[in-house]
C-alpha cells in the first residue's frame, strides 16, 4: 500500500471512529435518506480540504446517483468563512426487490413461476424499482424481459377491464328503457374509458366501459 494510500485509508477510518459529531450526525442522516433500503455500507468519502467543521444543511436535498450519495454540507474554515457544498459517499446499497425468474414476454402476466423476491446490490441501478407489496395479479408487462433482471416500474402496466377482442354486453339506455347488444371490443380499455366496439351486425360505436363485461353506447 502506498504512503498516500495508507494516510487517506487511516484518516478515513479515523473520521468515523473519532467522536466528532459529524461523523455521528451523517450517519444518522444517511439512515434517513437511505430507509428505503433494508441496509447499506459506506465504502469511500470525499471530504473538502482544510475545514474547521462540517454540518450537514438541512435546507438542501441529499442526491443518489449510481451508489454515490452527495449530502449537502455548509463548511466552515479556519478564517470562520462558510461556504455551501456536498460531501460525496460512495456507498453500497441492498435492496428487496423482484427478479425475473424466467423471460417474461409482452403482455404476460405476472406469476409466482416467473418471478422471485430477493435482497441484492442495487448501487448501480437508477430505476423506479416495482414495489414487493403491489398486487402482481392486476399487471402485464409492456416489453420482453430477460430473465435474472431487475423488474422495474416502467415494464408495466395495469391489466385493462376489457382487452380487444373481448365478448362484452353493450347497453344503449333511452329514458327508462335499456337495451343490451352483445358487442366486441376494439381497444383495450380500462373501467370509465370511451373505446370503440363492433355489434354483432358489424356496427361501430364508442362506449364507456363500466365493468369487464358491460359498456354503455355513447350516442
Amino acid at each position: 500500500m502506498s504512503l498516500l494510500l495508507l494516510k487517506y485509508f487511516l484518516g478515513f477510518l479515523f473520521f468515523f471512529n473519532s467522536p466528532d459529531p459529524f461523523s455521528k450526525s451523517l450517519e444518522n442522516y444517511l439512515k434517513n435518506e437511505l430507509s428505503e433500503y433494508e441496509r447499506f455500507e459506506i465504502k469511500k468519502i470525499q471530504l473538502p480540504r482544510e475545514f474547521e467543521s462540517l454540518q450537514i444543511d438541512e435546507s438542501r436535498k441529499f442526491s443518489l446517483n449510481r451508489g454515490i450519495g452527495y449530502v449537502p454540507v455548509i463548511i466552515t474554515r479556519r478564517n470562520n468563512q462558510t461556504t455551501s457544498s456536498f460531501v460525496s459517499v460512495e456507498l453500497t446499497l441492498h435492496k428487496t426487490v423482484i427478479l425475473s425468474k424466467s423471460f417474461i414476454r409482452k403482455g404476460e402476466q405476472l406469476t409466482e413461476s416467473n418471478y422471485e423476491v430477493k435482497e441484492i446490490d442495487v448501487s448501480n441501478i437508477n430505476r423506479n424499482f416495482l414495489d414487493t407489496k403491489t398486487d402482481f395479479s392486476k399487471l402485464r408487462a409492456t416489453t420482453n424481459i430477460k430473465e435474472g433482471l431487475v423488474l422495474i416500474e416502467e415494464q408495466f402496466e395495469n391489466i385493462p377491464a376489457v382487452k380487444n377482442g373481448d365478448k362484452v354486453f353493450a347497453l344503449t339506455v333511452r329514458g327508462n328503457v335499456s337495451v343490451s347488444i352483445d358487442s366486441f371490443v376494439k381497444q383495450d380499455g380500462d373501467i370509465g374509458d370511451i373505446i370503440k366496439i363492433e355489434t354483432v351486425d358489424n356496427k361501430i360505436f364508442r362506449a364507456k366501459v363500466i365493468d369487464s363485461q358491460t359498456v354503455i353506447i355513447n350516442e
